[in-house]
C-alpha cells in the first residue's frame, strides 16, 4: 500500500486482567514484565520491514465509567 507508518492499538488501556499493561485501576505493569513483550516484538518487526510505528498506550475514552 505504499504506508511507511503505521498507527497501531494497543491493550495498553485495558483494565481487570494480568495480561493487560494495567492490570488493575492506577496500576501499571512493571518494566521487564511479559505483558511489554508483544509490544517490543511489534517494534522490532516494524524496523525489519522499514516501518514506523505510532502505538498509543493510552486512550480519551469514557467507556470505563
Amino acid at each position: 500500500m505504499g504506508a511507511n507508518t503505521v498507527r497501531l492499538t494497543s491493550c495498553g488501556v485495558s483494565v481487570g486482567s494480568s495480561n493487560s499493561l494495567q492490570p488493575s485501576l492506577n496500576t501499571v505493569a512493571a518494566a521487564g514484565a511479559d505483558v511489554w513483550d508483544i509490544h517490543d516484538f511489534v517494534i522490532h518487526a516494524a524496523g525489519e520491514y522499514g516501518l514506523r510505528v505510532i502505538l498509543p498506550l493510552t486512550d480519551d475514552y469514557s467507556y470505563w465509567k
